[in-house]
């Protein structure tokens, strides 16, 4: 994913800084807090939470330009999109970003069943 991001920034063609760049950006430290945050001692069982949240979050960052790109150019006749502000391309990253929020939550709550004791049972 890190080639991916560097290697995106020199494909920008717009000729500056723009929301391709920023996007890079925010997936790298994504990375890097979740490469890193179950190392955090001061994190304690948080680490892995903050992890879990971390790398999902960069995955779906990099979900942002790619329903952009596919949805401007496909199907090549008719896209179904035409840039970050058509409405289709939107509603993707909305629903993008509702299966996200889902998604992490899913994760949170198989961390903590987890590491839950298992029940006792009762005499």
């Amino acid at each position: 994913m890190i080639l991916g991001v560097l290697t995106a920034f020199g494909l920008s063609s717009t000729g500056g800084f723009n929301a391709g760049h920023a996007i890079g950006i925010l997936c790298l430290l994504a990375l890097a807090v979740g490469s890193y945050a179950q190392r955090i001692s001061a994190l304690g069982g948080l680490g892995e939470y903050l992890a879990t949240a971390a790398m999902s979050f960069s995955f779906f960052l990099m979900m942002i330009p790619t329903l952009n790109e596919s949805l401007s150019r496909l199907p090549p006749s008719n896209p179904i999109g035409h840039g970050p502000d058509s409405p289709p391309v939107q509603t993707a990253v909305l629903m993008a970003l509702l299966i996200f929020v889902l998604g992490v939550l899913y994760q949170f709550y198989r961390i903590h069943r987890r590491r839950m004791p298992p029940a006792r049972p009762a005499h």
